[in-house]
């Protein structure tokens, strides 16, 4: 079903706009959860292979890869208020341990 603003003669680039939104949304509120890119072409009402192709010339990434820098952007976050413990922050956003957190700051981010 197509949001309100979008109708069925709108520019297929303001419609493809307007569904990618809609899944960057959902990967914002749901970042604890398994997020991938079968997930989210739901949440964008496009089929998978569209929705990657979308995604990629869109966001400049791939899905797996706009996922863990959402995760690692809000622990950091986070982790400089200074009011949750790692492991805490970890689990907030969608890591099993802090130790995976910790993995992925240094992989990503060249930290811990």
């Amino acid at each position: 079903m197509l949001s309100p603003t979008v109708s069925p003669s709108s520019n297929p680039l303001d419609r493809h706009a307007e569904l990618l939104s809609r899944a960057l949304r959902y990967v914002d509120a749901h970042l604890p959860e398994r997020l991938d890119a079968a997930t989210l072409a739901d949440h964008a009402a496009m089929s998978r292979h569209h929705f990657h192709r979308v995604f990629q010339a869109r966001v400049g990434c791939s899905v797996a890869q706009y996922v863990v820098w959402c995760r690692l952007q809000r622990a950091c976050a986070m982790l400089l208020s200074g009011r949750e413990s790692v492991l805490d922050v970890a689990l907030a956003v969608g890591y099993e341990s802090a130790q995976a957190l910790s993995k992925a700051m240094r992989r990503e981010l060249n930290t811990t």
